[in-house]
């Protein structure tokens, strides 16, 4: 049989858009963390509203000067969070326009195979919060976005970042080959083991027809394993591959097994729905973006995944019913 060629995806040019809060101060330093597993540059970028603008005009402010203002703040912003050494490999753009319209064109212009966005946690909630340009820019992006939760104490990832280990959430529909072939090339790219990860959910019944359904839920799951083992085998090729499965809330449990592991970092893949980001409602995609994982998410749009795309797993029907 003809050996799988290893692939191995790197992040060289990342684009980090920033608004000044703490949120992209965490996202920035994270940006320059993968370019530093990546032999990389980042581009930082700020994007000034026309509509504030237009009223600094009406009020006899000069705009030029307001540009170079926003150029100065951003420059001091970025040695404020990285530090003068970090901050002098990081280019800076200011802009006027649309936010969302303004980071497209950017990354294209930059041929940028990376976004990096800070996420803002919602107290008490449980939940990420995405504001409207981020989600505008994670539904239309044709490239890797990498999120990032609000941090800790010190708001910095480690110098190890993104550590020994990777996670990558696996739907087991006609794509799970082709997602765990792209997850396994990032794995290779920043030099971690890899640990694939399915989350079967509870079955949608009354209580008293659930207690009757423990051999089906039995099944399911013997099943998934099957299914997880063989795409960890495929997928190995000299690389370290864990196979997880998991009954319950696809987010708890992704974000559960995040920490047992000690994965620095989750990746999903992103296809089109109507849900969050775009990702399909009640795909293991979806609940994890929307659940308030603990880790930096890496979302893989379908074209990243296209040129590697093999032929479909399709697990056995007959197990889930």
């Amino acid at each position: 049989m003809t050996p799988v060629l290893r692939q191995t995806q790197t992040f060289r040019t990342i684009l980090c858009p920033i608004d000044f809060s703490p949120h992209s101060a965490l996202a920035l330093r994270h940006a320059v963390a993968m370019a530093r597993r990546s032999k990389g540059h980042v581009t930082a970028l700020y994007v000034n509203n026309p509509l504030l603008i237009a009223a600094a005009a009406a009020a006899a402010y000069d705009e030029r000067a307001l540009v170079r203002t926003s150029g100065a703040e951003l420059k001091r912003f970025v040695v404020q969070s990285l530090g003068k050494k970090d901050a002098r490999g990081v280019e800076q753009i200011v802009t006027i326009g649309e936010a969302a319209r303004e980071i497209g064109k950017a990354a294209r212009r930059l041929s940028a195979d990376l976004i990096v966005v800070g996420t803002q946690g919602l107290s008490g909630a449980g939940k990420l919060f995405f504001g409207s340009t981020t989600q505008r820019v994670l539904r239309e992006a044709k490239v890797p976005i990498l999120a990032v939760p609000p941090g800790g104490p010190g708001g910095r990832p480690s110098a190890s970042w993104p550590g020994m280990r990777v996670l990558a959430a696996i739907d087991l529909g006609s794509e799970a080959l082709a997602d765990a072939r792209a997850a396994a090339a990032v794995a290779h790219g920043v030099g971690a083991e890899l640990v694939l990860a399915h989350v079967v959910p509870p079955d949608q019944a009354p209580r008293w027809l659930t207690l009757r359904l423990g051999e089906r839920r039995q099944r399911r799951l013997a099943q998934a394993r099957a299914t997880l083992v063989r795409l960890a085998a495929d997928v190995r090729n000299g690389l370290r591959v864990e196979a997880h499965v998991r009954p319950g809330d696809p987010a708890d449990q992704i974000s559960s097994l995040a920490a047992d592991t000690r994965a620095g970092l989750v990746i999903v893949a992103l296809r089109r729905g109507e849900g969050l980001w775009g990702a399909a409602q009640g795909s293991i995609t979806y609940h994890v973006l929307s659940g308030g994982c603990t880790v930096p998410i890496l979302a893989l749009p379908g074209h990243a995944r296209r040129s590697r795309r093999p032929a479909p797993i399709q697990p056995d029907p007959s197990a889930f019913t």
